[in-house]
C-alpha cells in the first residue's frame, strides 16, 4: 500500500453542510521528496480501475476504523476528469461525521490523501516516478499530510506504511549510495553491491519478469515475440519490395510476384484477428489446408446422448448421434487486398520496418473484406436463440434468454463467446438502473470484457442494433471455421493464398516512382451442422443469435 498527497485548495466541504467532495489526487502535480526522487500521477492512471467499479472507502487519517462512506454503498462517489481524481462523500450523521464537516469547513483539515497499489509506473529519470495505473483503495481527509516537511525517513514512513516497494527501494538505496560516496582522491571506494530485490508475492516476481521480458519485445502469455519474422525474413522482404527479387531460399518466386514466408503471413495474420475476432484462433477454429478443393467436414449434435450401463454378459447397445451431419466447404475464394501505393522515397526513407508495415495495411484490408463474408456464413447458418422487445435497446433480460436458448454443454467449451460489434457493446453498457447504476458491471478478465461470465469477442462487419438486425451471438465458436489456404510450392505457377504482388511497371507508377503492392489470400468460413446451402441442420446449434424485434 502507498499514500499519496492533494493540494489543500481541491478539498471543502459541500454547500449543503452534509459531505466533503475535492480531488483525492491531481494529476502532473510532483509531490514533495520521497528521499532522492519525486513522483506524480498521470493522467488515466484511475481508468482501469473505476471501470471495474471497486470498493474503495473514505476514511479520517486513513483509520479502517473511523469510515466516513463507501463507494459500494453509494456514500462516496469518484470519477476521474482531465484535472485528477474527483470524490464526493456523503458524511454520516455521527459524531465522526460532524466533526470532520465542522473541521473542514473551519479549514482544520485541508489536506486530502489516497491510499493505492500500484500497478503500472515509469521512470523518466532516477529523480522521478510517474504513476500510470493504480488500484484506489481509500481516499482520506487527513490532519498530517502524506508527505510532511521533516526528515526523509519521515516522508517515507508516511508514503508507505506497509514499507518500501522493492523496484523503489532499488532507485532510492542507488540514489543514497550515489551521493554518500566522498570523493578522496586517496581512498578508493568499491563498487556497492546491487540492491537486494525483495519480492512479497509469487505474482509481484511475475509481473517484474513480464516488465522486462516486454521491453525485449516478447510476450510471455504468447511464447511468442511481438515481432513474429525473422531478421532473414525482414532483409528479404526488403529486398523484394526495393528490387522486386527474391534473395533467399523460403521466399520463391512465381508468376507475378513472390511468396510471403511463413513469418511475414503470420504478421498478416495477427493484424486481421486485430480487426476481425472472426479471423482469431483464439476464439474460433483455424483450419490450414495445403489446397482449396471442396472439403467435407462430419459434426453432429449428440448432447442428448447418455452412458449406459451395461449388464454382464449382455450385449452393448449401439446409440447414433441425434444429427450426424457433413458440412461440405465449396472450393476456397481467393481474395485480393487490392493496390497498397507508396513511393520510392518512402521505402528509402522510412525508419519504419517494411515487412510490418505491409503486414499490417494489408491484413487490414483482408480482414475488412473476408470478415464481411465471414459474418454473411454465420447469419445464415446460426438459428435465433432470442427475440428483443425493442428495436433499438438491448435489454439484460434479452442477453439472459440468449445464454439459456445454447445448450449447458456448448456453454461449457472453452471457446464460449459472446460476438458483437463495438457500437452493440456500447448500446449494452448504457443499460442503467433506477439510480443511473450500470446493470452490467464493465468486468475483465485476462485482457477481455466479461458479460454474465462469458468473454467477448468483436465484430466490426455485425450490423449495428436496429429493426431486424441480428445484432449479437453467442455459443460455441469452436464450430465456427475458418479456413485458409497454405503457400504452394516454388514453380507450381498457380496463384494460391499469402502471395505478395509488387507493381512497378503499371502505367502511372514507374514515371513517378511509385511502387505498389497486394497480397492475394484464399480464405472462407463455416458453421459445421449446417446443410450444404448453408442453412441450419439441427435446431439445437452451437452459436444462435439475437434478433432485434421488427
Amino acid at each position: 500500500m502507498e499514500r499519496g498527497i492533494c493540494s489543500a485548495a481541491q478539498f471543502r466541504a459541500s454547500q449543503d453542510g452534509r459531505g466533503i467532495r475535492g480531488y483525492a489526487a491531481v494529476f502532473n502535480h510532483p509531490s514533495d521528496d520521497l528521499g532522492g526522487f519525486s513522483e506524480r500521477v498521470m493522467p488515466g492512471a484511475f481508468t482501469r480501475c473505476l471501470r471495474s467499479s471497486p470498493d474503495v472507502r473514505c476514511l479520517f487519517n486513513h483509520n479502517a476504523s473511523q469510515l466516513l462512506g463507501r463507494t459500494a454503498s453509494g456514500t462516496l462517489r469518484l470519477r476521474e476528469d482531465d484535472l485528477g481524481l474527483f470524490f464526493d462523500c456523503d458524511l454520516p450523521d455521527t459524531q465522526l461525521g460532524r466533526d470532520v464537516q465542522e473541521m473542514v469547513k473551519r479549514g482544520d483539515i485541508s489536506q486530502c490523501s489516497f491510499g493505492f497499489i500500484v500497478q503500472g509506473q515509469r521512470w523518466p529519470n532516477d529523480t522521478t516516478r510517474e504513476l500510470t495505473d493504480v488500484d484506489m483503495l481509500d481516499v482520506s481527509p487527513v490532519t498530517f499530510p502524506a508527505y510532511p516537511q521533516t526528515s526523509v525517513s519521515a516522508r517515507q514512513a508516511a508514503h508507505w506504511p506497509d514499507g518500501v516497494p522493492p523496484e523503489v527501494r532499488s532507485r532510492t538505496s542507488t540514489s543514497r549510495s550515489r551521493i554518500s560516496v566522498p570523493a578522496i582522491p586517496a581512498i578508493t571506494v568499491p563498487k556497492p553491491e546491487p540492491p537486494i530485490q525483495h519480492f512479497e508475492s509469487r505474482q509481484e516476481q511475475l509481473a517484474i519478469v513480464d516488465r522486462l521480458a516486454s521491453r525485449l519485445g516478447f510476450n510471455l502469455k504468447e511464447k511468442r515475440f511481438f515481432m513474429r519474422t525473422t531478421e532473414k525474413t525482414r532483409s528479404a522482404i526488403q529486398r523484394f519490395a526495393f528490387g522486386g527479387h527474391a534473395a533467399v531460399r523460403d521466399l520463391t518466386t512465381s508468376t507475378g510476384g513472390a511468396f510471403v514466408p511463413e513469418g511475414f503471413q503470420d504478421e498478416v495474420y495477427d493484424t486481421m484477428k486485430q480487426v476481425d475476432e472472426l479471423t482469431n484462433p483464439e476464439v474460433v477454429t483455424h483450419l490450414r489446408t495445403d489446397n482449396g478443393a471442396p472439403l467435407l467436414l462430419f459434426g453432429g449434435d449428440d448432447v442428448e446422448n447418455v452412458a449406459t450401463i451395461v449388464g454382464e454378459g449382455n450385449t452393448s447397445s449401439e446409440v447414433d448421434p441425434t444429427a450426424l451431419q457433413q458440412t461440405l466447404l465449396p472450393t476456397v475464394p481467393t481474395w485480393d487486398s487490392g493496390v497498397v501505393a507508396c513511393s520510392l522515397q518512402f521505402l528509402q526513407d522510412s525508419a519504419v520496418d517494411i515487412s510490418v508495415w505491409l503486414a499490417k495495411a494489408l491484413g487490414i484490408r483482408l480482414a475488412r473484406g473476408i470478415g464481411q463474408s465471414l459474418v454473411s456464413t454465420l447469419e445464415s447458418s446460426a438459428i435465433e436463440g432470442a427475440t428483443s422487445t425493442s428495436t433499438s435497446q438491448i435489454a439484460y433480460d434479452d442477453l439472459l434468454n440468449l445464454r439459456s436458448s445454447v445448450d449447458e454443454a456448448y456453454r461449457r467449451s472453452a471457446k464460449c463467446f459472446w460476438l458483437m460489434s463495438d457500437a452493440t457493446l456500447a448500446n449494452i453498457d448504457a443499460l442503467v438502473d433506477s439510480v443511473g447504476q450500470p446493470i452490467i458491471k464493465p468486468v475483465f478478465q485476462n485482457g477481455r470484457r466479461i458479460i454474465l461470465g462469458y468473454p467477448v469477442a468483436f465484430s466490426p462487419s455485425l450490423p449495428s442494433i436496429a429493426a431486424n438486425a441480428k445484432a449479437a451471438y453467442f455459443g460455441d465458436f469452436s464450430r465456427f471455421i475458418f479456413r485458409t489456404v497454405n503457400g504452394i510450392e516454388k514453380g507450381s505457377g498457380d496463384t494460391k493464398s499469402g502471395q505478395l504482388v509488387r507493381l512497378w511497371e503499371t502505367p502511372g507508377f514507374v514515371e513517378n516512382l511509385v511502387v505498389g503492392f497486394k497480397c492475394f489470400m484464399r480464405a472462407q468460413g463455416a458453421l459445421m451442422d449446417v446443410f450444404d446451402d448453408g442453412s441450419p441442420a439441427v435446431s439445437n446449434s452451437p452459436v444462435k443469435y439475437l434478433q432485434m424485434a421488427a
